[in-house]
């Protein structure tokens, strides 16, 4: 478990088909209101189109028969689940998010984060979207190909 909270809950997960480690996030039964189908739909819409390195990427969506809400009879008289959960895969973020972060920084690395939080910010602005939840345990750390 990586993280939960209203919404959705997050695990670290593999991918069977590139055995790449992503963070999965779940969305129980997606279909319970429209606001809960909308928000799952806008969040997939917009990071299909926002690919850049300091946004989390999205590697896949997809949905499966829910294990809570709502359940009925199907043609044969067994008990089907009649609502879905949405799985979102995303790019796995290993080092933890910046809330987490123990330790005092130096000028550096300090200056060096805030310009890829805000190169992020300002690619989610140049395509229309205006993320309402800034703060440090939403912005999360990896390390790059440099080992920074």
């Amino acid at each position: 478990m990586l993280g939960s909270g209203s919404f959705s809950t997050v695990v670290l997960a593999r991918s069977k088909e590139t055995g790449e480690t992503v963070a999965l996030k779940k969305v129980a039964d997606v279909l319970s209101s429209q606001e809960a189908a909308r928000r799952v739909l806008r969040e997939i819409c917009i990071l299909r189109r926002v690919a850049h390195p300091a946004v989390i990427a999205l590697r896949d969506a997809f949905v499966a028969p829910s294990t809570r809400g709502p359940r009925g009879l199907d043609k044969e008289g067994r008990l089907v689940p009649m609502s879905l959960d949405a799985y979102i895969a995303m790019e796995y973020a290993p080092d933890g998010d910046l809330f987490s972060l123990r330790g005092q920084l130096t000028d550096g690395v300090v200056a060096d984060l805030t310009a890829q939080v805000a190169s992020g910010l300002a690619h989610l602005h140049a395509h229309g979207v205006w993320h309402r939840d800034i703060k440090s345990a939403n912005i999360l750390l990896a390390r790059g190909g440099d080992g920074r």
